[in-house]
């Protein structure tokens, strides 16, 4: 949700809503983009838990809190077996750090682990592979399976005989253990009972049999295999086996009874299928494989039925991704992998949150909502302001997952992301500088050390201007207070204090005064070509930092921040001295420096950048040209720009509530909708950019339509709608169309404690649509303390409530596709004149196009009855000026309205097709809710 300017009329909404494992190694607790490729789907959350080396076959222990794998330093040693809790901590050596170790696995109770090693045989490394056959993987004939305690203690062997004994996995009952040996001359699967310590052989056919795993009821394996019949690939086979070795480029996953019958061949693709792990639903099996590689080097995880159906890739990395395993509970799978290796060969071992159901109705699942807003509040994507890497890798993954659930580009567009271009940023530019004369002498100024243009600022040069000094530049008639009263400005220079007479209280009566913005309004209305602005003291004389987001526009003269020596001095050579800023006497401080003259070149940069929109369409499945639009932003304040609450700038403000949720919840009704058998009417998904710089990318997609506007049937806008308490859900916009409150009551099945509001206007994208004539509803969750800081995290969202509230949404729109009529629009009037909102007392019932690039502020609308309609304002209208005040800018306008009072007429001056026209207006009363 958009920060609006204080004094605007939006900003009502805004006062009110003002009212995931660790840090390892120095990393943040959520893994950032590089961790993930938007098309996985599945995995929520992702983390990484080791940082060095290779490590792999990382396995659960049965109460899910630890994993037991395999770690050596990058080419360095032999591999040993490991402990470590899931926030990759608290690692242990469980082996005894000779010989080489593999395929380690819990014992139930996790008291005591297995593993299997080579060091009886001997303590040093085994040699490595002889690659003359290609690529291979050895099996070692001093591999024998040992039991341990947990800690490493109490070795003893299990399984062993001469030849190779390893891949050894624990049944989920905790009775057998399954492993593979090449004992009897070929490699093939071993069941170990142990409570009799027997040992019964289950595969039989030539070829290798290994890699299994027990399904959830301990009734079945799943394992990796080669079978050759043909006369040659069986020499192909048993020809490397002779050295103890095996090429792993043929293998097919299958199935088999526990008993050892019932043998069933599960893919048939040719690739090199392996580490298959049984889905805990006891029916799907999740492997590894490079069949998406033509040149066969790439592992992806896949997903498929036990009879080979359904096949579904799970992985996207263009690296190395294999050996997952489900958590006990199924609600996490660890995996080994390249992705986001610190070198190359670098393996590591990531966990992650698995999304079992995300279509149809069970995309609405707490599960999918977690993993989409973790992504999108992770620390990588740095708050995902607008312009920025980080927000287009924001809008990629929407893109992708409109991409994936089925969504198309929008008619007549190539693609899902839609560019709009806006001012980013004000930089200085070459030719800056400021010189000083004072008493005869003249001094240049150091620019961004002691004098700093602001980013307001009009470019120019300025020659030898007097200067005037001004007290705090404020002129408020209300509180008999002028600092320019009796000074003759035009022309000349301004020097000014920040703040006030009562310092920087925020409850001083003059602190809406102390912008300053408002104070280079003020100085240009009394024909000042320059402000400078000082530090009232020298515990106060930081230079101003050059704004970067110029979103207000030029204040239409030269505006610096200065630090108080230089003209300190320059007064001191005349006789003259800075005044003492507590003004003992509690009246205005205004005088002329005669002898002193300020002269400056200001040369800015304004620079373009561009923002992005995401749009899926979802055409109806009989014929129709009207339209149902789905919106929530994305977008949000980077690491604090202007609007951000935070005590200091410079941290993440991740935005999970705010719009996090909104744009997981858009994109989970995406899934949902795109899984109907019918939709009675087209729907078209935007994810918006730019709605915390002023509704930019919802101002875009009306100005430039997908579709016709006037065939959308209503806009639904998601925005912080995470933090569901007390069951209560704000829905506006319940008096745009005399249908909604009708099919609210209907819709709300689930009982939410729905408060409604008529207005369809608000902080927040869908105020756009409604000024087109379009009728909307707003769901909405409430503020909280988090709103617009660091602290509001992905861990803090509700994702039950925010659930619930889409299940709302879905039977909402759920109507609206099979509504024989349309629902009508209606323009709703203003509730009735409430006291004055704090600090800002008129309300005239403009709603101001932030995207406007104009002198002056453009109209998107006015409000139904208000009396900006009544004085004859018009959508599209360029205010130019307010009560014989020039304005250029929507900072302009908003202390020009901060300066009447309810009950006043005034002269508003607008633009009308290039036509200047002056329009009378009796201002209103704010009612709170404007």
């Amino acid at each position: 949700m958009k920060t609006v300017l204080r004094s605007l009329p939006l900003a009502a909404l805004l006062a009110a809503a003002a009212l995931a494992a660790r840090a390892a190694h120095g990393e943040a607790s959520a893994a950032p983009p590089s961790l993930g490729d938007p098309r996985e789907t599945r995995l929520a959350n992702v983390r990484q838990l080791t940082f060095s080396g290779e490590n792999a076959e990382a396995y659960f222990s049965f109460a899910g809190d630890r994993l037991i794998f395999q770690s050596r330093e990058l080419r360095e040693g032999c591999d040993q077996i490991y402990t470590m809790d899931l926030r990759g901590e608290d690692r242990r050596l469980v082996s005894t750090g000779k010989g080489r170790c593999t395929c380690a696995y819990f014992l139930k109770g996790d008291g005591r682990v297995i593993f299997s090693s080579t060091h009886a045989s001997s303590p040093d490394c085994p040699t490595p592979p002889d690659f003359r056959y290609g690529y291979v993987w050895p099996v070692y004939p001093g591999y024998d399976v040992y039991e341990a305690a947990a800690d490493g203690t109490d070795l003893q062997p299990l399984i062993a005989s001469p030849g190779y004994d390893a891949e050894a996995t624990v049944s989920p009952d905790g009775s057998k253990i399954v492993f593979t040996s090449d004992r009897d001359g070929d490699l093939e699967l071993y069941l170990f009972d142990l409570s009799t310590r027997s040992t019964t052989r289950l595969t039989n056919l030539p070829g290798y049999d290994g890699g299994a795993f027990f399904s959830p009821d301990s009734q079945k394996l799943v394992f990796r295999g080669w079978h050759p019949t043909d006369p040659d690939e069986l020499d192909e086979y048993r020809s490397p086996l002779r050295d103890h070795l095996v090429r792993p480029s043929h293998m097919e996953i299958f199935t088999i009874r526990a008993d050892g019958t019932g043998l069933r061949q599960v893919t048939s693709n040719g690739a090199a299928n392996f580490c298959p792990y049984w889905h805990p639903d006891g029916k799907r099996i999740l492997f590894a494989s490079n069949m998406g590689d033509e040149k066969r080097r790439n592992f992806d995880l896949y997903l498929v039925n036990e009879d080979g159906t359904g096949l579904e890739q799970v992985t996207f990395e263009a690296s190395f991704d294999g050996f997952p395993m489900f958590s006990p509970d199924g609600r996490l799978l660890v995996w080994g992998g390249n992705r986001h290796a610190a070198r190359p060969g670098e393996t590591n071992i990531f966990l992650a949150e698995w999304v079992e159901e995300f279509s149809g109705a069970a995309a609405l699942s707490e599960g999918a909502l977690r993993r989409d807003v973790s992504y999108l509040a992770s620390p990588g994507l740095q708050g995902r302001l607008t312009g920025t890497p980080e927000a287009r890798a924001a809008a990629e993954y929407v893109a992708a997952s409109f991409r994936s659930a089925g969504l198309r580009p929008p008619p007549g567009r190539d693609g899902y992301l839609e560019a709009f271009a806006f001012t980013s940023g004000v930089h200085l530019g070459e030719g800056n500088a400021a010189r000083l004369l004072g008493g005869g002498e003249a001094r240049s100024l150091a620019v961004g050390e002691e004098i700093q243009p602001l980013g307001m600022s009009e470019d120019g040069d300025l020659e030898a201007l007097p200067v005037v000094f001004a007290g705090y530049g404020i002129r408020a008639q209300d509180r008999k207070w002028d600092d320019y009263d009796g000074l003759d400005v035009k022309g000349k220079a301004v020097i000014v204090y920040r703040w006030g007479p009562e310092g920087d209280d925020p409850k001083s009566p003059y602190a809406l005064y102390y912008p300053i913005r408002y104070k280079a309004m003020t100085a240009r209305e009394m024909g000042a070509k320059a402000l400078i602005v000082l530090g009232p003291s020298a515990q106060d004389d930081d230079l101003v930092s050059l704004s970067t987001t110029a979103r207000g526009g030029s204040s239409g003269l030269a505006v610096f921040s200065a630090r108080r020596a230089p003209f300190a001095s320059a007064f001191e050579a005349v006789g003259r001295s800075l005044p003492d800023p507590g003004n003992p006497h509690g009246t205005p401080l205004r005088f002329e420096v005669p002898g002193v003259a300020f002269s400056a070149a200001v040369r800015l940069r304004r620079e373009k950048a561009e923002g992005l929109n995401v749009l899926g369409w979802l055409p109806a499945t009989r014929p129709t040209d009207e339209t149902v639009i789905l919106g929530a932003h994305y977008d949000h304040l980077g690491l604090g720009v202007e609007g951000s609450l935070a005590e200091k700038k410079g941290e993440v403000h991740p935005g999970a509530d705010d719009n996090a949720s909104g744009t997981a919840g858009l994109m989970a009704l995406a899934r949902r909708f795109a899984a109907e058998p019918e939709r009675g009417r087209n729907l078209l998904f935007v994810s918006f950019g730019g709605e915390e710089l002023g509704t930019l990318g919802s101002s875009q997609v009306v100005k430039a339509p997908p579709v016709p506007l006037e065939k959308a049937v209503a806009m639904l806008n998601f925005d912080m709608i995470g933090r569901l308490r007390e069951n209560k859900l704000v829905v506006g916009g319940a008096g745009t169309s005399p249908v909604w409150k009708d099919l609210l009551a209907r819709a709300n099945t689930e009982n939410l404690g729905l408060s409604l509001g008529e207005d369809g206007y608000g902080a927040s994208d869908h105020s756009v649509f409604y000024a087109q004539g379009i009728p909307v509803l707003f769901f909405f969750t409430g503020a909280h303390e988090d709103y617009h800081r660091p602290g509001d995290t992905a861990d803090k969202v509700l994702y039950d409530g925010e659930a619930k509230v889409l299940r709302l949404a879905a039977r909402v729109t759920q109507e609206l596709l099979g509504l024989p009529e349309r629902p009508a629009y209606v323009r709703v009037a203003p509730p009735p004149g409430e006291t004055a909102g704090r600090g800002f007392r008129v309300y005239l019932g403009t709603i101001p196009d932030y995207t406007g690039d104009v002198k002056g502020v453009k109209l998107m609308g006015v409000r139904a009855g208000s009396p900006a309609e009544q004085g004859g304002l018009r959508k599209g209208d360029i205010i130019v000026g307010f009560a014989g005040k020039s304005i250029e800018n929507v900072y302009d306008y908003t202390y020009a309205l901060q300066d009447h009072k309810p009950g006043e007429t005034v002269t508003v001056t607008v633009l009308r097709e290039g036509n200047r026209m002056d329009l009378t207006v009796l201002l209103g009363r704010r009612s709170g809710k404007d």
